[in-house]
């Protein structure tokens, strides 16, 4: 599936012929669909790396490298601004040849990094907002602001420019980290503590940050974060390009190869590093990033191979809602009680992990059970949000029905969380009026009471109520119940 202007077809007569036999669909929009897929499954796997069932039971994949060096969760974040930086380059190519001037797009720029950053804001604050140590920086706060940075300078600069911005940037960041002194450490550490990044964000942000000693997404390391998404840029020209789409997938695989070569090389002085987000980094998934997409370049674009890319369509057009939907989504479990046999409570989150997942499948595995339905969910939220836009147009027959079964699995699920949280809200009732009422009744009707409420939490929580007498007092959850 290509455009005439993306993805040009041979020009020469031999290698039409020998592309003739594969059929490849032409969709009515301008869309680069394998871009829209790569987009995707990195959307999906920040959803499934940010919501396991619990933080203590994660495969190694899953989680972070503790400092040097990078598993696969690593490459997401890098993976998505490299996207930024292609889609930029398409999208604003498109709109100055249909008229709209650098300005109108400055603008534009402007305006839609300041909402990321604000939504940023709203997710780290969430439910609390307590302005004295509310985190500044994050995810979508590095978005927005290289998402900024690279559309003024797409705008105003020329490509070969652009190309010395990147050179300047990778290693002037290497020498400011390396040669640099930091008061009461000196000058090349590059160790979580006494490093040059660290240190500034100790000074500009103080208490605003992740941790208290330390922010991943901080001020110095979101220039080289800049450097990445230019590399973008860069690519999304070379898509542009009035070559052969074979050539260009080679090019991609070229460029990546020699990219992640060049990235490993230069980590013997300075470590391939995520929490620094270093010039290696930069490089190394930069061109990890160009060989997967010119994987899924080829199969979709080149051999129309599109049926098991369906589900990524749909994340990929709906990318930073389904990142804002989920966070959100995820801190209101967190936040929302479940009164446990003892009266103590957990988290709702916690309670559907320990009961829907772990109870059957382990800590392990039900940990990775839970981040894959909490992706499954959001698929078929965002399925049904986009019923009308590109992932619909293009997705193959087989789709309808999985869309139907994801969005029967979003409404039980729906009606159950709902269900549970109006239980909860009626056994803190039960629980307070047998503490007002408990004066007044007899022995038989404080019996009697106290074991309906035992049955529906053994019906409703699946709760071990066996050990408990039905009219001891303490078995039932207090006026905490409920309580944030």
């Amino acid at each position: 599936m290509v455009t005439s202007k993306l993805l040009n077809a041979p020009r020469s007569r031999a290698a039409a012929e020998s592309l003739e036999p594969v059929p490849v669909a032409t969709p009515p929009a301008q869309r680069l669909l394998s871009l829209d897929v790569f987009r995707g499954i990195t959307i999906a796997g920040m959803l499934l790396v940010n919501n396991p069932g619990n933080w203590g039971h994660i495969y190694w994949p899953l989680e972070h490298a503790e400092w040097n060096g990078w598993t696969p969760r690593d490459l997401i974040f890098p993976f998505f601004l490299f996207i930024v930086g292609i889609s930029l380059t398409l999208s604003f190519s498109r709109r100055m040849e249909q008229g709209a001037t650098p300005p109108d797009l400055l603008r534009k720029v402007g305006s839609r990094a300041a909402i990321i950053f604000a939504l940023g804001l709203v997710l780290n604050g969430f439910p609390h907002y307590d302005l004295s140590t509310i985190r500044i920086m994050g995810v979508l706060q590095r978005i927005a602001l290289v998402y900024l940075a690279t559309g003024i300078l797409y705008l105003t600069t020329r490509e070969r420019a652009q190309r010395w911005i990147v050179v300047g940037l990778l290693v002037g960041y290497w020498a400011m980290m390396t040669l640099v002194p930091v008061p009461g450490f000196g000058a090349g550490i590059l160790e979580r503590q006494g490093n040059l990044a660290q240190y500034v964000d100790r000074v500009v942000l103080g208490a605003h940050r992740w941790k208290a000693d330390w922010d991943p997404e901080g001020i110095l390391s979101t220039f080289p974060a800049v450097a990445t998404c230019l590399l973008g840029v860069m690519t999304g020209r070379g898509l542009r390009a009035d070559r052969p789409v074979t050539e260009k997938a080679l090019g991609m695989y070229v460029c990546g190869v020699l990219a992640m070569l060049g990235g490993v090389v230069w980590s013997i002085w300075f470590p391939i590093n995520k929490n620094l987000w270093s010039s290696t980094y930069v490089l190394f998934t930069a061109g990890f990033a160009l060989v997967l997409l010119a994987t899924i370049y080829y199969l979709i674009d080149i051999r129309g191979r599109d049926r098991w890319a369906w589900p990524w369509y749909v994340f990929g057009t709906n990318s930073i809602l389904a990142f804002v939907a989920s966070g959100l989504f995820a801190r209101i479990l967190l936040v929302s009680k479940v009164a446990q046999p003892d009266g103590s409570t957990v988290s709702l989150y916690e309670w559907i992990y320990e009961h829907g997942f772990a109870s059957w499948a382990g800590p392990m595995n039900g940990s990775l059970g839970f981040a894959v339905a909490y992706v499954a969910l959001f698929l078929g939220v965002m399925a049904v949000l986009d019923s009308g836009g590109a992932a619909m147009t293009y997705r193959p027959e087989w789709a309808g029905s999985y869309a139907n079964a994801l969005l029967a699995f979003n409404i039980v699920t729906s009606i159950f969380i709902a269900l549970g949280m109006h239980l909860l809200v009626f056994e803190d009732n039960l629980a307070r009026l047998d503490k007002v009422q408990v004066g007044g009744l007899d022995d038989d009707g404080r019996v009697e009471g106290a074991a309906l409420r035992t049955h529906l939490r053994s019906m409703i929580f699946l709760l071990d109520t066996k050990g408990a007498p039905a009219h001891d007092p303490n078995f039932y959850v207090d006026e905490s119940v409920g309580a944030l």
